[in-house]
């Protein structure tokens, strides 16, 4: 694979996440202002059923922003 090959590949690739992360955190607002009248749920059971939540960023927003303690699995 030649040095041209690589640059172009690496060029594509962020554009690509960037759409996908900003359709998720569209998704995610969307789904908080409707299922959760506005508030960022407190549990990681309803974190996890947001669009692009998985367990450690669930984890984290209950740890660090409510101040709860949790078992990281």
């Amino acid at each position: 694979m030649g040095k041209m090959e690589i640059k172009k590949r690496r060029g594509h690739f962020p554009c690509r996440v960037f759409r996908v992360k900003a359709k998720q955190i569209q998704a995610t607002s969307q789904k908080i202002g409707h299922d959760f009248t506005g508030k960022t749920p407190n549990t990681i059971e309803n974190l996890l059923k947001l669009p692009g939540v998985w367990r450690k960023t669930a984890n984290l927003v209950v740890t660090l922003g409510y101040k709860k303690s949790v078992e990281f699995v």
